[in-house]
This record gives structure tokens, C-alpha cells and sequence, in this order.
């Protein structure tokens, strides 16, 4: 056994233990500081069962009746969705009392799984299930709050079988705010679980299944009181607890403060002096439980110290919910701050202790006792606005803040008079949130940005709304609302039209120009983007006296897009090129995340002048670029190079890594758009479909092909697009096994392809070939002999010509033997059909 005095005689030894005792002591006041009422979320074998579940109270009094009244409600039901609704006014105990049962329930493993969600407005739902995003590891960006809830739902039921599961509800307004949630929620879930709903609400006109929280007993405020007093007599606990009308939230922070400084009875004499001035001031509040905690707030204020009040009240004019301790970076010492109003019942800390919660009642308390002062209203505005000067997308250090601004932008502003600085605030937070693929919101920032400017400016036409008016043209390209953008972008060209005589407002006659440009190459319609992009390009050149400008690249590389569709490939290469260059010579880094998509464009023209080996390797440069700066696998950018490498690759030769690489395509897509029939889906839905048919996968082919098909169809109706973009022949497989339903419908699908095909690239192109082979296909499966021989003949002429301008020497060979391949197959049907 170690002689525990004659290793600490060493005077070494001491020291250096002395210091591990300090290291150990500040270790635990490190995780005990800030986790004073800290409950760890509830895991059962390392697998989550709560989501979003706030901390509990560890002095929850009472409420037993109430508790059982919930538990018997939602237990009526032995299956399928039954809800409970909490109500009463701001302070009461509702959301302590939905914590309570919830973390009971855990306990009593009357439920698998607890989902807690702000639902007091729509962008509380969003911000919450952004939360829950995270957690479950789901990549949220350029998803739409629909599209959101659908994955976590159905994370969460998905994974569960004959489970019961409590959503919680806090703070809804009315049902009417919730009513198109709770149906999706409703309709997700499946009935092998049993879905359990609880409401918090302050509005009382609930019809059914509700519990009207009131205020404490004489009882319960009395056992509340004992667990922060418990040598106070009863004599004035019975005193205090009277003159304060038993009310929760106003117990709660009286008592915080008692324990930190004085007395129940000093603490009633001071609470009786505010009571004074209290009559003197014109304030007039809404019911007396709001003047009680005036009077409280007014007995606190005086013993805060100046950090925490800057930090309570400027948290009085953001998002209540989820406030993050990181906004208040010029405060010192925060983590004693927040201690401090913690001590004192002000915040509630949020699981993990980044963040922290203020309830809505004291919010509104501390701005009627802030008054007219407009001092903590613009000190949070300047502090939104630094951020966001200081955001820059290429550098991440620089992200972190901003974001953390996100949430609190749309309530900032409700406080905020129209003005240059909110208009600036909702415009540049809109910028940011569409950076982070948070298109949802960067609508909604917009969208007041452009009515908080018709207000300031006086007018629909005036040149400040159609920078607004373009950045919501833009949003919609990006999620494929292409009319809705046409609108926008129209609006705002009329706009800068009116103004165009003023050189300095040409730029923004470009830019909307190149915005509507792009929706209309999204909607097949390239001659019109063409002329939108040239006269962009005009304007640019013109303005910045410089045909090298950077800000031509961009709109190099789209109008080049626009020449591909319209087979003009070589037109098409040199404008990439130049973009290429453009970006090259302007930011000087080989792997600057502005050359990937630059290099896409380069890429589509060089494989479709039969390049292919180039434009394999663009693509990869320009994949390595954007994998190295989002590190992110499922990031929507990365679909759109993939899918270009997969129909490289397949071109090549490299089917199943073609294959591999168009099923992470229509992954990442599928999980981005999650609408099944999504525009976007189109192309690489298609490629697939092509490489199942080149693998003998034919009826698995065709019913990806007819989807892909489907899609175009219904999104560009009878406007020419092309639907087909292969570039070979397939390998010498015949097509037999295809089910004899498909048959006709292959045959349709052909001509439909041909067709378009033709219109878009003339008669010759090398698509064209395949087409013609494809079309023959399905004739003779269909034992349509005829025609077969004359498709496959038109097939062969054509890929002889183009056979004679490939360049790449693989590819040569095997275009060579598919055209054998069809002269056999030629051959065999003339015998056979004469015979």
C-alpha cells in the first residue's frame, strides 16, 4: 500500500499536486458554473429520446392534479393521435408544467420519444426544427421548412415501430397557427406508433381537451417558497406569497432575489416602495399580474450589474427561445453574467449552455420599463449590423456570428421603425441565409426588405426596390420557382429601364438582365436568354470600360450553357473558356471556389465536341474545388458537377462508375428537392436510366426514363427542350427481356425523343444516332421489322460521320464496333424479315 504523507513530503510532489488539485477544481467549476440546473438529455442505449427538450426545474412544486389531468387525457386513446392543450396567461407555469410531464413520462418510459417544439410563430417551427436537424445530422441547406419537417418526421417515426411518442407545443397562439402543422405532423405519422400532442397556450378559446392553469394554491406557493427559504417562517411566506397574488413567474424571481440579498420582510418593504412610485407612473398594463412583475423586475434592476442588464435588455427585443451567449461578444466575463441573471430566475439556460431562454412576459416587462428609451433597440441593431459587415462567404471565420444573427433578424425588426438600417438588416441577412442555402428565409427577408422600402421610398418604381426585387428573382431560380421569378425580375427591369439614362444604375440593369436570363434558360426558353445575357454583357463592358472584367465571368459561363442547348458547342467553348480565365487572373488561387462553376461550364462544352477526356478532368477539378471549400457530401452544388462526370463517364466506357456516381447524384437532389417530380431530377434521373439500359437493366431503364421524361413534360409542357443528352452507342446487348407493357410505351417514348432531339440539334448530331438506334430498339421489340431496319440504318450513317471526328482514341474504337454491331444486327433482320 502507497504511504500516502511520504510521497506529499516531497516538496516537488506538492507542488505539483497542488496544481492538479486546482486544474481538478477548476475542471468542475467549469461544468458546474453554467450547469446548476442542468438535466442531461435522455438517452436509452446511446440512442436519443428527446428532441429539443428544455432543462427541467429542479423546485417544480405542486401541480400534481394538473399533472394527472394530462396524463389522463392523453392516455384515453389506446391508439392513433390524441392532443391536450395546457392554457393560461404569460407566467403561469405552462411550459414548466409540459417540462415536468415530459421528463416524468421519460422516466416512467411512458413514451419512446419526446419532440419539443416553439411553436409560437412559423420561424420558431423552423428555427426549432433546425435545431433537430443538426442533431440527427441532416444537411439543411436549400431545403424549404416543409421539406425539413418531412425528413425529421420521418427520421423519427420512420425508426420507431409500435412506439409512443409526445410532440410538445409551446407558446401557440391560436390553432389557426398551427393547423397546416399539425396535418403534416398527423399525416406522417404511421399507424404502428401513437402519437401524443401537448399545447401551451395563452389564448383560452381551445374547445376541447383543455386545462386552464391557474395560479398557485396558498399550498403549493408555499412549498415553492420553503425550496428556496427553507428557514423562513411561515408567517411570512404566507405574506409574500399573498401580496404577490401566488403568481409562478413572479414568486420565481422575488425569491431569486431574497435568496441573493435580503429577507422576506426587507424584500416586501422594498417591493411596497415600488408599489408608491408605481402609482405615480402613467404606464397603464394589462392585467395585475404584469404590474406585480413590474414591480419585482423595478426591485432587481437595482441590484444587476450594468453587463447584465445590457445583456437582458437588448435579449428583450430578440427571438426569446434560443438566445446564444456568443452574440454578446463585446460583454467580459459573460459566463458570470449569465450566472448572474440566472441567479436571479431572469433566464432560463438552454440544453447545451450555448444558449438561453427569456420568457415572453418579462420580455414585454422590461421593454414597458425601458419606455420611449430607444437606446437598447439600436444598440442590438448596431451589433446585427456589424456582423453582418463583417460576414465574408470566403472566409469561414467570419461565419459564425452572422449566423447566429438569423434567428433573431425577423423579430429585431418588428421593433424597428422603417428605416435605411433595417432595410439594410433585412436585406444583407437575406444575402447571408440564401449563402446557407436558408432560401425559406431569405425569401421572407426580402420580401419585407422590398415593403419596408415601398413604405420608406414612397413608390413601387423607385431604384432602391429592384436591388430586392432581383435577390427574390434569384431565390426562385434557385428553388425552381421559375414564374414567380419572371415577375420579380420583370419589376425590377422596368425599374431600372426608367432609370437607365443614369450611368450609375446600368449595373443593376445588367444584373436583373443576367437574373431574368437564367430563369429563362431554366424554362427552355435559350434565344431569349441569349439576348437577356448580351445585353448584360454590353451594359458591363461598357460601364467598367473593360472587356476582362470580373464580373463577365459569370455571365460567360451561362451564356455558354445556353449555346450548348442550342448545339453552337465551339461558340459555346470559348465563352467558358474565357470565364475561365476571367476568374483565374482575378483571384490568383487555382482552387478558389468561384472558378468551380466556371469550370462545370467548360466541362459541359468540351464533352459535348466529343473532348471527353478534357472535360472528365475539368469536372474533377471543379469537384475537388467545391468538396474542399462546403465539406459537405451532400452539399446541392456537388450534384451539379457530378452529374456531369457521370455522363463522362459513361461515355468512356466506366459504366458502373457511372452508375455510382448518377445515384449520388439523384441522392443528394432527392434530398435537396424532395419533391419527387422536381425539375432538377430530370437529367440525372435520365442518366441513370441510360446506364441501366446500357447494363441490360432495361425495364428498370425504362422506368426511370419515362420519369425523367414525366418531369420535363409537365414542367416545360410543349416548349422545346432537350430530354435526351447521350452521346454513343450502346454495347452490342439486344434488348429482349423488356415486359411486353413497356413495349408500346418505349416505342412512344422514342419518337417524343427523336423529335425533340432533332429540333434542338439538327439532323446530324451525333444524339441524334442514338436516338434513331434507341427508336429501332423498340420497333423490333416490338416486332415492328420495318421500321426497326430503317431506324438503325439512319443510326449507322449518322454515327459514321461522327465516328470520323473523335478524337479520342477509346472511344473511336468503340464507336467503330457498335457500328459493326449494328450493321450485323442490320443484316440479320433483312434475312430474317425476307425469309
Amino acid at each position: 500500500m502507497f504511504n500516502i504523507r511520504i510521497i506529499f513530503e516531497n516538496k516537488i510532489v506538492q507542488f505539483v499536486a497542488f496544481i492538479l488539485m486546482l486544474a481538478l477544481a477548476a475542471f468542475v467549476f467549469s461544468k458546474t458554473y453554467l450547469t446548476e440546473n442542468v438535466y442531461d438529455i435522455f438517452t436509452e442505449n446511446n440512442k436519443i429520446t428527446s428532441y429539443n427538450l428544455p432543462f427541467r426545474n429542479k423546485i417544480f412544486t405542486g401541480r400534481i392534479g394538473a399533472l394527472n389531468q394530462v396524463k389522463k387525457k392523453l392516455s384515453e386513446s389506446n391508439i392513433g393521435i390524441i392532443s391536450q392543450s395546457i392554457l393560461g396567461i404569460g407566467g403561469i407555469g405552462k411550459t414548466q408544467l409540459a417540462t415536468e410531464y415530459a421528463y416524468r413520462s421519460l422516466e416512467n418510459k411512458d413514451y419512446d420519444h419526446v419532440v419539443w417544439i416553439a411553436a409560437e410563430s412559423a420561424n420558431t417551427i423552423n428555427n426549432t426544427y433546425n435545431d433537430i436537424a443538426d442533431k440527427l445530422g441532416i444537411n439543411i441547406h436549400g431545403l424549404k421548412p416543409k421539406q425539413l419537417r418531412k425528413i425529421v418526421h420521418g427520421q423519427i417515426f420512420n425508426t420507431s415501430y409500435k412506439k409512443n411518442i409526445l410532440f410538445v407545443l409551446d407558446n401557440v397562439p391560436n390553432k389557426n397557427n398551427i393547423h397546416e402543422y399539425l396535418g403534416g405532423l398527423q399525416k406522417r405519422a404511421n399507424k404502428y406508433n401513437k402519437l401524443h400532442i401537448l399545447i401551451t397556450s395563452r389564448n383560452q378559446n381551445w374547445k376541447n381537451n383543455s386545462l386552464i392553469l391557474d395560479i398557485f394554491t396558498p399550498e403549493e406557493a408555499k412549498h415553492f417558497t420553503k425550496k428556496y427559504l427553507p428557514n423562513s417562517k411561515e408567517e411570512d411566506i404566507a405574506k409574500l406569497n399573498k401580496l404577490l397574488q401566488y403568481f409562478p413567474l413572479a414568486l420565481g424571481q422575488a425569491l431569486g432575489y431574497i435568496q441573493q440579498n435580503t429577507n422576506i420582510k426587507d424584500y416586501i418593504t422594498l417591493y411596497t416602495k415600488e408599489q408608491q412610485k408605481y402609482l405615480n407612473t402613467p404606464l397603464k398594463y394589462d392585467n395585475d399580474y404584469t404590474t406585480t412583475l413590474w414591480m419585482i423586475f423595478s426591485v432587481t434592476l437595482e441590484k444587476l450589474s450594468s453587463s447584465a442588464k445590457e445583456i437582458l435588455y437588448i435579449s428583450s427585443y430578440l427571438e426569446p427561445d434560443k438566445i446564444n451567449i456568443d452574440l454578446f461578444t463585446e460583454i467580459s466575463m459573460r459566463n458570470k453574467v449569465i450566472k448572474e441573471l440566472q441567479t436571479y430566475s431572469l433566464i432560463t439556460l438552454n440544453t447545451p449552455n450555448s444558449s438561453f431562454r427569456v420568457h415572453r412576459l418579462l420580455q414585454e416587462v422590461i421593454k414597458l420599463k425601458a419606455g420611449e428609451d430607444p437606446t437598447w433597440i439600436k444598440k442590438a441593431t448596431n451589433m446585427a449590423i456589424q456582423q453582418a459587415k463583417s460576414f465574408d462567404i470566403y472566409d469561414k471565420n467570419t461565419w459564425v456570428q452572422p449566423k447566429l444573427w438569423l434567428l433573431h433578424i425577423p423579430t429585431l425588426s418588428k421593433y424597428l421603425k422603417t428605416s435605411k438600417n433595417k432595410i439594410f438588416l433585412l436585406n444583407t441577412y437575406g444575402k447571408i441565409s440564401e449563402y446557407f442555402g436558408l432560401y425559406t428565409l431569405a425569401k421572407n427577408l426580402y420580401l419585407d426588405s422590398l415593403k419596408n422600402k415601398e413604405s420608406f421610398y414612397k413608390s413601387e418604381s423607385n431604384i432602391e426596390l429592384a436591388d430586392t426585387l432581383n435577390a427574390l428573382g434569384d431565390i426562385c431560380w434557385r428553388v425552381g420557382s421559375y414564374q414567380e421569378g419572371k415577375k420579380y425580375c420583370h419589376r425590377a427591369l422596368d425599374i431600372h429601364t426608367s432609370y437607365s439614362k443614369n450611368p450609375e444604375q446600368s449595373v443593376g440593369l445588367a444584373n436583373a438582365s443576367h437574373t431574368l436570363g437564367r430563369i429563362q434558360s431554366r424554362l427552355g426558353n435559350y434565344h431569349a436568354a441569349i439576348s437577356l445575357y448580351d445585353k448584360s454583357f454590353n451594359i458591363r463592358k461598357s460601364f467598367y470600360k473593360n472587356a476582362n472584367h470580373i464580373s463577365l465571368a459569370e455571365l460567360s459561363a451561362n451564356m455558354s450553357f445556353a449555346y450548348c442547348r442550342l448545339g453552337k458547342f465551339q461558340k459555346a467553348k470559348t465563352l467558358a473558356a474565357n470565364a475561365v480565365k476571367l476568374t483565374k487572373n482575378y483571384y490568383k488561387d487555382p482552387n478558389h471556389i468561384q472558378l468551380a462553376d466556371v469550370l462545370s461550364h467548360l466541362g459541359v462544352t468540351e464533352y459535348y465536341l466529343g473532348n471527353y477526356a478534357a472535360a472528365k478532368q475539368v469536372y474533377q477539378q471543379s469537384l475537388a474545388i467545391k468538396e474542399a471549400h462546403y465539406q459537405d457530401p451532400k452539399h446541392i452544388t456537388l450534384s451539379y458537377t457530378l452529374n456531369n462526370l457521370s455522363r463522362t463517364e459513361y461515355i468512356i466506357g466506366n459504366y458502373h462508375r457511372a452508375k455510382e456516381l448518377f445515384k449520388k447524384t439523384v441522392d443528394i437532389k432527392k434530398y435537396h428537392y424532395q419533391d419527387p417530380y422536381h425539375i432538377r431530377l430530370a437529367s440525372a434521373l435520365n442518366g441513370l436510366g441510360l446506364v441501366e439500359e446500357t447494363l441490360g437493366n432495361y425495364d428498370t431503364a425504362l422506368k426511370l426514363k419515362e420519369t425523367a421524361y414525366k418531369i420535363q413534360h409537365k414542367h416545360y409542357k410543349k416548349r422545346l427542350h432537350t430530354i435526351l443528352a447521350n452521346t454513343c452507342l450502346p454495347p452490342s446487348a439486344p434488348w429482349p427481356t423488356i415486359s411486353e407493357t413497356n413495349q408500346n410505351l418505349a416505342v412512344e417514348h422514342y419518337i417524343s425523343s427523336l423529335e425533340i432531339t432533332k429540333k434542338t440539334f439538327g439532323e446530324k448530331h451525333h444524339l441524334i444516332a442514338r436516338s434513331h438506334y434507341l427508336l429501332g430498339q423498340a420497333y423490333e421489340v416490338n416486332k415492328q421489322v420495318k421500321q426497326a431496319i430503317h431506324q438503325y440504318k439512319l443510326s449507322q450513317a449518322i454515327a459514321k460521320n461522327v465516328t470520323e471526328h473523335i478524337n479520342y482514341t477509346a472511344l473511336k474504337t468503340k464507336h467503330q464496333k457498335n457500328i459493326q454491331m449494328v450493321e450485323t444486327k442490320i443484316n440479320l433482320l433483312e434475312t430474317s424479315h425476307h425469309a
